[in-house]
């Protein structure tokens, strides 16, 4: 239910954090407001999945690394998977640091992905329509590669895809009503 809960959340503030304000930002440009944002989304997506492909990982509950084969210890592997996995949620508050001037503070890895993200968007202001959906395509990968699939195993699998439509309706409610 909670995994279920996160990616339900994951996947609104993609959409009503990220996605919405960067096809509102890039109306009125010289291409299709859909054509930076798609490029973004499909972007951020793209390079967690090289990330993924690259990188040697191990997850919860597992005994089978991804990636290439190493010699990591699998409690380093099992931090390279968890960092993966937190850099989109950094990026997405670096983002919303740069263009909203608000934010909050996640796990270890999540500054760096921010200051990645202010940096970028201070430097080029005009993709910032690209930026916001390149982050919102990074945490789309993670909930569609990491948190559905697991919500899924086991028994009682309906408890998950509840789990996700709570957290996207309270998610779209907070960023709704307090904008």
């Amino acid at each position: 239910a909670l995994l279920g809960f996160a990616a339900g959340v994951m996947i609104a503030a993609s959409v009503w954090s990220l996605i919405v304000p960067a096809l509102e930002a890039a109306e009125g440009g010289a291409v299709p407001s859909w054509l930076p944002v798609g490029a973004g989304f499909l972007g951020g997506m793209f390079l967690l999945l090289a990330i993924d492909h690259f990188t040697p990982q191990l997850h919860v509950g597992s005994d089978e690394p991804e990636g290439p084969a190493s010699t990591l210890k699998k409690p380093t592997m099992m931090l390279a998977a968890l960092a993966i996995h937190n850099l989109p949620e950094g990026m997405a508050v670096g983002v919303v640091l740069a263009g909203f001037l608000a934010g909050t503070l996640c796990g270890a890895v999540e500054p760096l992905g921010a200051a990645i993200m202010v940096a970028i968007t201070g430097l080029v202001t005009p993709l910032l329509p690209v930026v916001l959906a390149f982050a919102a395509g990074a945490m789309m990968y993670v909930v569609t590669e990491e948190l559905i699939p697991q919500t899924q195993q086991g028994h009682h699998t309906n408890i998950g895809t509840i789990g996700v439509a709570f957290g996207f309706v309270l998610m779209m409610v907070l960023d709704v009503a307090l904008g």
